[in-house]
């Protein structure tokens, strides 16, 4: 079982060595408040977590019901086009395009046109760097069971981000984390709605001095998790199995369903969900 939460005098000294989340098991569920809320207060504070969570698996692995490409497919197909390096490098390359795309990321990649396949290929060093980086450092940490500490992500993000640097100019954190959380990896989204919520104001990412603002913005990011962490516990427990069971049920009833969360998703830990509901909140906070 998972270790309860550190404090916030002793996270700084734990995060090298303990997995990024550290939430309790067994939390309490929490009775539902009989009460209305306004359409101004859209999500009452004792809500939250479960809301987010109960939001990303309805949607089909959705950030938003409007968005027609659902992460359940990016997840199989990027992780397909990564992990195997004698797969055909011009379908990866366009596998990683279409990620950057949907996840509207590319503006550092400068030269990238979707109506223009061709262009895709200009995506060579990134696929190489992610294939050399899975035989090595990646597929340990993205391995069922695995519980990366934040230390790990920030390195690999920043190992990402480094390449993205190599080839066109310009660390892109954005862009790296989205990618290694898609690959399964249980990294924070390094998005401008997150840090606004976070009150990071300054997040220049142009020069080498970024090397460091990813791990700024992580650690700030666990701060503001680890005070929710027994509520995300409850709805994980709430939540979690009963999307096992019902994208079961969806996935022998249409051959057209997005792949379903465990079987289809082994790599995919409680943790990697309780992330991506926690990023969606900020990402609600921090809207401009």
């Amino acid at each position: 079982p998972a270790s309860p939460p550190p404090s916030s005098s002793s996270s700084s000294s734990s995060s090298s060595s303990s997995p990024l989340l550290a939430t309790p098991v067994k939390a309490p569920k929490r009775k539902r408040q009989q009460q209305k809320s306004s359409k101004q207060d859209l999500f009452r504070e004792d809500e939250e977590e479960h809301t987010f969570l109960r939001q990303y698996l309805s949607n089909g692995f959705r950030a938003s019901s409007s968005n027609s490409w659902p992460d359940s497919v990016l997840i199989a197909d990027v992780r397909a086009a990564v992990s195997d390096a004698g797969a055909d490098a011009v379908a990866g390359c366009r596998t990683l395009h279409l990620f950057l795309a949907k996840y509207e990321v590319t503006r550092t990649f400068r030269g990238l046109k979707l109506g223009d396949p061709a262009t895709s290929l200009k995506l060579l060093p990134l696929l190489a760097h992610l294939r050399s980086a899975w035989g090595t450092t990646l597929r340990p940490l993205l391995s069922p069971g695995a519980a990366p500490t934040p230390q790990q992500c920030v390195a690999a993000v920043d190992a990402v981000a480094d390449a993205i640097a190599g080839a066109f100019g310009s660390r892109n954190l954005c862009a790296a984390s989205k990618l290694l959380n898609v690959l399964g990896l249980p990294a924070p989204l390094c998005d401008s709605r997150a840090r606004a919520a976070l009150g990071i104001k300054t997040f220049s990412t142009s020069s080498s001095s970024s090397c460091a603002l990813y791990g700024m913005f992580v650690s700030a990011w666990v701060e503001s998790y680890e005070a929710r962490a027994p509520r995300y516990a409850a709805a994980a427990a709430a939540l979690l199995p009963a999307a096992d069971d019902q994208s079961a049920s969806s996935s022998s009833s249409s051959s057209s369903s997005p792949p379903c969360p465990f079987p289809s998703h082994p790599h995919l830990t409680t943790d990697w969900f309780l992330v991506r509901a926690h990023d969606l909140l900020l990402f609600t906070k921090g809207k401009p």
